[in-house]
């Protein structure tokens, strides 16, 4: 049994508890959380206590890529690049994503959300146990390819084991075709999804007046887009309205340039919807931040993740919460917390991570450097379980 005390423990919730006590077994399951007695005999430190952190969305598979594309470009030349640079030895790509793995967990990463576009993160998970699920991320632009990527994701998912789902890529690059296939899988299996939504500007265009980067990259491919029909709407309206999944669990990736009509709608349509961060993959990709304000003033279920090393210098959730910190100094950290823990947790279903509570075996994590809850360039995190 081990008693942990500090100035500040944060539960994950959201709430904070002066001259608490957590109570852990050797294995790391709460005990007992004290939240109103400091118990003379524990271990005592000069910091904030919080639970593991859960990086919702991460691509562990491009790790190879860390450091080979360039920022600040736009995402129509970073996926460019990404395409003209992905392929590479696989045992390259294995340590790479053995690496990013291992320095997750020393960074307090208790779970992570993985996109899967092949099968070679199989066994680095479960070797290095860290908690994950896998979303198996389909691309079929036109109809006709629909079936048959369906098919090869519905293969890739049955190898695959532990937590997973079937998934699309982004709304641009998904065909009534695949949205309808993707949307009766869900349906039929309970299945969460993760999306990538509004990174960019031209992704609206797209979809509202069949103009933009995207459909020129789409071209520039040698994919035909004349079936393409403009919805008039955003991107994100009309892919939700094609998903129809209300009951279904859906995570919003980015959200760069999403507004108060994309917010409202997507709140509207449906109570399980939650929007992913990936604060400084957004300012690598597009140098801008999604309206965090906004999204806290309609009371979204916010949660938070690092993208790949492709588009970040490393998968740090604690690393989010400070760039977050940076530009919206008034968030208190008890928050960023409950987005990276509780709403993280209730978004995977796993009700064994994202808070001290008695039988969970959420992680402990020390922030150093944060006075009143304020995060700045010079905090720190440190890994106690």
């Amino acid at each position: 049994m081990k008693k942990i005390t500090s100035s500040l423990i944060i539960d994950g919730n959201g709430d904070a508890f002066a001259n608490a006590t957590l109570i852990i077994d050797e294995n790391g399951s709460i005990i007992d959380f004290l939240r109103n007695e400091k118990l003379a005999d524990a271990e005592n430190h000069e910091g904030i206590i919080t639970p593991g952190f859960i990086n919702s969305h991460c691509h562990t598979e491009l790790s190879h890529l860390k450091g080979k594309v360039e920022g600040k470009t736009g995402l129509n030349n970073f996926i460019l690049e990404i395409e003209k640079q992905r392929k590479a030895a696989t045992e390259e790509i294995i340590e790479a994503c053995t690496n990013a793995i291992l320095e997750m967990k020393v960074k307090g990463i208790v779970g992570v959300g993985d996109i899967c576009n092949s099968q070679i993160s199989k066994d680095i998970f479960e070797l290095e146990e860290l908690r994950v699920h896998r979303f198996i991320e389909l691309f079929a632009f036109l109809p006709e390819r629909a079936n048959f990527v369906f098919e090869r994701g519905l293969e890739n998912y049955n190898i695959f084991s532990g937590y997973r789902s079937i998934t699309l890529h982004a709304p641009y690059s998904a065909s009534d075709s695949l949205i309808g296939l993707v949307s009766k899988w869900a349906k039929q299996n309970n299945g969460i999804l993760s999306i990538h939504n509004q990174e960019s500007f031209d992704e609206n265009l797209m979809f509202k007046n069949k103009t933009g980067k995207i459909l020129e990259r789409l071209k520039l491919f040698g994919i035909d887009t004349d079936f393409w029909k403009e919805s008039g709407k955003n991107s994100s309206e009309t892919t939700l309205n094609k998903l129809a999944l209300t009951e279904q669990k859906i995570m919003l990736v980015h959200n760069t340039f999403s507004e108060i009509e994309d917010i409202d709608f997507a709140e509207k349509f449906s109570n399980n919807i939650f929007w992913c961060l990936c604060p400084n993959a957004n300012i690598y990709i597009e140098n801008r931040l999604p309206n965090i304000n906004l999204l806290r003033k309609k009371n979204c279920k916010i949660v938070l993740g690092t993208d790949s090393l492709a588009s970040n210098h490393g998968l740090d959730i604690f690393e989010e919460m400070k760039t977050i910190a940076s530009s919206f100094p008034h968030i208190p950290l008890s928050e960023m917390v409950n987005w990276a823990c509780k709403n993280a947790s209730d978004f995977f279903g796993w009700e064994d991570l994202g808070s001290f509570k008695i039988g969970a075996k959420p992680g402990v994590n020390l922030v150093l450097g944060a006075e009143n809850q304020q995060l700045n360039i010079k905090s720190k995190l440190i890994k106690l379980n």
